[in-house]
């Protein structure tokens, strides 16, 4: 019997496997899903619209702004295509993410932040991002900047966790 619970942005996870209970706190790791090439897919309770809805009043309650919001289900539809509901947010804050591209500039190909809200083949709603730390190590950035990145991280959770529960 495995029984696994999870708080996502608590960092707490708690399995039950054959009746051992097995907690482990990650204070690093701000997604708790399977990363996979630098990005992070996790489970939202609302529909592909509800979700970007929440994930959008959030951006502009805290101030970050929304560069582009590509409703990629509709633009297939335009062109006689059918594609899932999708949506691709853009979006960032100048103050956080330009020190990264001081530091390398090439991290300016990953940024700003983007989020992908799509439904999959049973209409389960997924939130897809970038992981932060993979941006930092893929750019090689200093150990100023990878600080940065971890209060971008804090960010970014705190996003999704209000959108996604």
């Amino acid at each position: 019997m495995l029984n696994i619970q999870y708080s996502i942005f608590n960092v707490k996870h708690k399995a039950t496997l054959h009746g051992i209970v097995i907690v482990i706190k990650l204070s690093l790791l701000h997604f708790l899903s399977i990363p996979m090439n630098g990005l992070f897919t996790l489970p939202s309770q609302y529909s592909v619209n509800v979700t970007t809805e929440k994930i959008v009043s959030f951006l502009d309650s805290n101030g970050i702004t929304l560069f582009a919001a590509i409703d990629h289900s509709r633009n297939a539809i335009e062109h006689g295509l059918f594609l899932k509901p999708t949506q691709l947010l853009i979006f960032g804050s100048p103050m956080l993410v330009t020190p990264l591209m001081e530091d390398q500039p090439s991290a300016g190909i990953d940024l700003p932040l983007k989020l992908l809200i799509w439904e999959d083949a049973s209409e389960m709603t997924w939130v897809t991002c970038n992981d932060i730390s993979w941006i930092a190590e893929r750019h090689g950035l200093s150990e100023k900047a990878r600080e940065a990145c971890v209060a971008i991280g804090d960010k970014l959770a705190s996003l999704i966790h209000k959108a996604v529960l």
